[in-house]
């Protein structure tokens, strides 16, 4: 992993060197460094305003989804009707979402976690309840055939089957989450790793709109690999 990076960053540095392509495209990462280690505590404290929107928003989109969940799949109308609606609300392209949400509900830090958790809410909801559905009938049929009760053949068989699903959707959440924070930050935001590179860029400080992005892949990947992490502990059967 570390020898793919360097060698990554070695053709980034190269490419830019010697090809003809703008500051404004991309900016060589032997000026990015220099940014990152004068700027890091700046940084650093926009990232944190920023992931927690994420961090916040994510866990509450995600729980309120599986809860609704388990309340409504066992009712086939209800189920179909909400799943339907979130299909629509996931039609609608993520950045105009966020900036019509962001317009409803506010500037402010708790109204981004709110704009977060709503977009989270709706694939989770999707993948969770079409995935308790969807567990093998004949499992079903052996729960039934010993009297076993719905509580009981949800907590045992229908939940652990659709782990895989859902730690699925909880991973693509977090990019979810990180896109929905940055994008509503860009339409206004009273701090933020968004609302400083977009301030940045305005004054044309490249590095410093780079050294940003750079903060941003590094807080994702790690919360990324987290998730991915958790699913090999709870569900090592699959």
């Amino acid at each position: 992993m570390a020898l793919s990076l360097g060698v990554f960053f070695i053709f980034w540095e190269l490419f830019v060197k010697y090809s003809d392509i703008s500051a404004i495209v991309l900016v060589a990462p032997s000026e990015i460094l220099p940014v990152i280690t004068n700027n890091y505590d700046t940084l650093l404290k926009e990232l944190k305003y920023t992931s927690e929107e994420v961090l916040y928003g994510w866990f509450w989109g995600n729980l309120l989804a599986l809860l609704t969940s388990i309340v409504i799949f066992s009712y086939k109308k209800i189920s179909d009707s909400v799943i339907s609606l979130g299909v629509i609300v996931n039609a609608v392209p993520l950045i105009a979402l966020a900036a019509i949400l962001g317009g409803f509900i506010g500037t402010d830090q708790n109204a981004k976690t709110i704009i977060v958790a709503i977009l989270c809410f709706f694939p989770m909801l999707i993948v969770a309840t079409t995935a308790f559905k969807r567990v093998n009938g004949d499992y079903k049929r052996l729960f039934d055939s010993y009297n076993s009760s719905k509580p009981i053949t949800f907590i045992k068989l229908i939940f652990p089957a659709s782990l895989p699903a859902i730690f699925t959707v909880l991973k693509l959440n977090v990019v979810n989450a990180i896109t929905t924070a940055i994008v509503s930050e860009f339409f206004g935001a009273h701090g933020g790793i968004g609302q400083f590179i977009l301030a940045r860029k305005g004054f044309y400080d490249l590095p410093m709109v780079w050294a940003g992005i750079f903060f941003i892949v590094i807080s994702g990947s790690l919360f990324y690999f987290t998730i991915e992490i958790a699913k090999r502990l709870f569900i090592k059967w699959n």
